[in-house]
């Protein structure tokens, strides 16, 4: 793992699910990848285009291919990889479980 910027936010042309671009460095080569929040409600779109940009989240990999990489959003992502949110980010996991409804 490691930390992603979010760089952009939109939505997916296809369903509204809302989808964040984000940048992370390994060994010095930039990574860009692009995950998808699960969520298509426009408040949560909102949240994130207005308080997430440029802020740097948690950012799982396959280690012979990072480009196989997702951003870790919520509690469950988290959980999925076997992975403890780190005290950093907490809060901006709380919120975000909040609006996915998923604690």
């Amino acid at each position: 793992t490691d930390l992603g910027e979010i760089k952009t936010v939109f939505t997916s042309s296809k369903n509204s699910t809302v989808l964040v671009g984000y940048v992370f460095k390994l060994n010095g080569k930039e990574i860009t990848g692009v995950s998808s929040t699960g969520c298509s409600d426009s408040k949560y779109y909102s949240f994130l285009k207005e308080n997430l940009t440029a802020k740097s989240l948690t950012v799982a990999f396959q280690k012979d291919n990072p480009n196989n990489c997702e951003m870790l959003f919520s509690s469950r992502d988290y959980e999925e990889f076997k992975l403890h949110v780190p005290g950093s980010q907490k809060f901006i996991v709380k919120i975000i479980d909040s609006l996915l409804n998923n604690k």
